[in-house]
């Protein structure tokens, strides 16, 4: 038979054993979702640098259309005498008068939805 203190100090052992591989086991755990973390952050990194250079890039080509040729043309050919609903020589058939036309005018003849009442 095996005597007491042998067998505390062989049960003891046995649970530290464990402990410690349980302790380990967890480590390694954590050091891995650590990895995965990181990898992870890295690619979200990449990610966000790509979308700010493509967002910069795009606002550049905006601002490159809005002051360049486009707005030279408009500004040379200025905007197109009467083009209103009704008109027989004009293209636009379906587009109603600008209420900024309106506004410029002093809101004669605008719609009443335009005209606030004082």
């Amino acid at each position: 038979m095996i005597s007491l203190p042998v067998l505390h100090s062989y049960t003891g052992k046995r649970k530290l054993d464990l402990a410690k591989a349980r302790s380990r086991e967890r480590l390694q755990q954590v050091e891995r979702q650590r990895d995965q973390l990181a990898t992870d952050h890295m690619a979200l990194q990449r990610e966000c640098e790509s979308l700010r250079a493509l967002f910069i890039r795009q606002q550049q080509q905006q601002l490159a259309f809005w002051t360049g040729p486009f707005m030279e043309v408009l500004h040379r050919d200025g905007p197109s005498p009467k083009t209103e609903v009704g008109d027989p020589g004009s293209q636009a058939t379906d587009i109603p008068p600008s209420p900024i036309r309106y506004a410029l005018q002093g809101l004669q003849g605008a719609p009443p939805c335009l005209v606030q009442k004082v």
